[in-house]
């Protein structure tokens, strides 16, 4: 495997449980979260990976936040773009089209910012998809990239089962760490650190692909960086929009690291 994916998962894992996310017994804990990628090819090793996580709704938006700090390693945005609205039906000419993608991807990199949507291959999603592709492809040699985060519902995504036992566990030792009070420990000691993955990369990295379209459901976009699934055992995207906001809040506020910094300027493309 791997030795820069497996330290990613490693610390995915590590940061994780510091955070106490605990929505799933704990042998469903490690089966929903790691790398995928959108591309049939098994062989193919110079395929771009994005990195997912599925949570339960009730995770606190402040908690997620610092999980895409620590656990992603996502540098702190002096912008937060976000892009919502036309997730079906998104209608402009080529010209419009071609200022909408260089103007976002422009604007992301000069600003320093994250682009955060709602994760879903359609509407206006699919055109900031297809925008971040050019760019990499544009830009393949600097080894750039923009962070676009789809924030979705795990029972909206289709064929989401592809994403339920991907990861690996590591052994970690809670009982060293002062983050963790000593009535959470005798509980994180339970959980089974089972490893699936050999040395082989294939099984360190999962593959998505849909080949059929699924009735109240839509496939993630795959040109995104990152992917918060939420989980509430219903197939709606809208369910998740209240906490978006509250992540969207979060994001923007500094003072969760560092007290001393000014709040996160954020823009809204609707």
């Amino acid at each position: 495997m791997d030795e820069n994916i497996a330290q990613k998962l490693r610390n995915v894992q590590t940061t994780a449980i510091y955070l106490f996310f605990l929505p799933f017994e704990p042998n469903e804990l490690t089966k929903r979260y790691g790398f995928i990628k959108f591309d049939e090819n098994i062989d193919d090793t110079t395929a771009r990976l994005s990195q997912y996580i599925g949570l339960s709704l009730n995770t606190n938006a402040t908690t997620v936040v610092k999980f895409m700090q620590k656990g992603w390693l996502l540098p702190k945005p002096d912008l937060i773009i976000s892009i919502t609205g036309g997730a079906k039906n998104f209608d402009m000419s080529t010209r419009l089209r071609k200022i909408f993608q260089s103007g976002l991807v422009s604007a992301a990199i000069t600003t320093n910012a994250w682009l955060i949507t709602a994760g879903t291959n359609a509407g206006v999603v699919k055109e900031v998809g297809e925008a971040l592709n050019k760019y990499r492809y544009k830009n393949r040699k600097n080894d750039v990239d923009v962070p676009c985060i789809g924030i979705g519902n795990w029972g909206y995504t289709t064929e989401n089962e592809q994403l339920d036992c991907q990861s690996t566990t590591f052994s970690i030792d809670v009982s060293t760490t002062k983050e963790i009070p000593p009535s959470m420990r005798h509980r994180l000691n339970k959980i089974t650190h089972s490893t699936r993955m050999g040395n082989d990369d294939q099984y360190a990295v999962g593959h998505y692909t849909v080949k059929e379209k699924q009735e109240k459901r839509c496939d993630l976009e795959p040109n995104h960086t990152h992917f918060l699934l939420f989980d509430d055992g219903q197939p709606n995207a809208d369910t998740i929009l209240p906490l978006r906001a509250e992540i969207e809040k979060y994001c923007r506020n500094r003072s969760i690291d560092t007290a001393t910094d000014g709040a996160i300027e954020s823009f809204s493309v609707v």
